[in-house]
């Protein structure tokens, strides 16, 4: 999950990057204005989806955590103030 997290941050930031330079080009006279609107929507909806995923991992993450936590203390594992 972590794999598909990074790489829908990296394709988010590829995209947000395209963006970007669209609106320059907007900037220096270019009457290209859908097509950057289109490439700032687009990097919208990727950072959005990135950094969902991104919350649902830690999310599941802090799960695991509780629960291996909760498995070590009925095991006899380390106490509290003993680490982990």
């Amino acid at each position: 999950m972590a794999k598909v997290t990074a790489a829908l941050l990296l394709v988010s930031t590829t995209v947000l990057f395209v963006a970007f330079f669209r609106g320059v080009g907007l900037l220096h006279g270019s009457a290209d204005v859908e097509s950057h609107f289109t490439w700032g929507v687009a990097a919208l909806f990727t950072c959005l989806g990135a950094n969902l995923l991104a919350i649902v991992h830690a999310l599941a993450s802090d799960r695991r955590i509780r629960e291996l936590r909760r498995a070590l203390e009925g095991a006899g594992g380390p106490s509290e103030g003993q680490g982990l």
